[in-house]
């Protein structure tokens, strides 16, 4: 299991939509089939290796 603090998981509505990676300090790079119903409810953005963190707003 890789523990990479650059993994991130995105969310809409609550539910995993998919994986990404930070590619900057601010941005994070994703398939668009995991945003596409981001008009429906609010995306979060988390990163499972640094919990840390926590979600943050996208």
């Amino acid at each position: 299991m890789s523990r990479a603090a650059w993994h991130a998981r995105i969310e809409c509505g609550g539910e995993v939509s998919g994986a990404s990676f930070l590619v900057t300090s601010r941005t994070v790079l994703t398939c668009a089939h995991v945003v596409r119903n981001q008009d429906l409810a609010p995306l979060t953005v988390s990163f499972p290796n640094r919990r840390d963190l926590g979600a943050l707003t996208a």
